[in-house]
């Protein structure tokens, strides 16, 4: 019993250790370190993070059930949910990448069907412990969507803020808007030949310039 324990647990640890690595990679979780404990095979890798969370998740529930019997509340929740979660997820892949046609869909949803009988058999359970599953599902997918939406929105503002921009712009970037043009000028020198219209002075000075 002791032996199947030891492997399940490092069964586990190993693939959160690979799901959040590849989810880095995939911009859906902050940045984390990664130790590769081998020099010849890619795949063995250590999260320290994601160790020591694990560890203080399992200390919790352990004070919190006390037994394996009220632990199956929680657990037979999580894998009918994990189910549920997986087929809605192929049957998405199978439209919207595979573009297979909606018949192959329908075909698949039977096993929707079957996921969705187990889940609400165990959804009575939710009350027992299995809120406690569905919470920390809730938080890693909080923290998980917020990078992803935070970087996506990042990295359109420094696509628009980054790229050169008119000299008529310039005052707009700066925050001044809805000013109406005041001058039209001509600078001429031997660095900068510039004739243009803005809506504030610019004045031309060894190699800068100043609004």
């Amino acid at each position: 019993m002791l032996k199947c324990l030891v492997i399940a647990s490092q069964a586990i640890i190993t693939g959160c250790f690979s799901l959040l690595s590849q989810a880095c990679s995939l911009g859906f979780c902050p940045p984390l370190h990664v130790d590769h404990t081998s020099e010849k095979m890619f795949g063995q890798i250590y999260v320290p993070t994601i160790n020591w969370t694990l560890m203080i998740l399992t200390i919790l529930m352990t004070v919190y059930f006390q037994s394996s019997s009220r632990l199956t509340n929680a657990y037979g929740l999580t894998v009918c949910s994990d189910s549920v979660i997986t087929t809605l997820l192929y049957m998405t892949v199978l439209h919207s990448v595979w573009k297979k046609h909606w018949i192959f869909v329908v075909l698949f949803s039977l096993f929707l069907i079957i996921d969705f009988l187990f889940w609400s058999a165990n959804v009575i359970k939710f009350i027992d412990g299995a809120w406690i599953a569905i919470l920390i599902s809730l938080i890693f997918f909080f923290i998980g969507f917020s990078w992803h939406f935070g970087q996506g929105r990042l990295k359109k503002y420094l696509l628009v803020q980054t790229t050169t921009a008119k000299l008529n712009d310039l005052p707009m970037r700066f925050g001044r808007r809805n000013q109406r043009e005041k001058s039209i000028f001509v600078v001429r020198n031997p660095h900068f030949e510039i004739q243009s219209k803005t809506t504030n002075l610019i004045c031309w000075n060894e190699n800068r310039f100043f609004v």
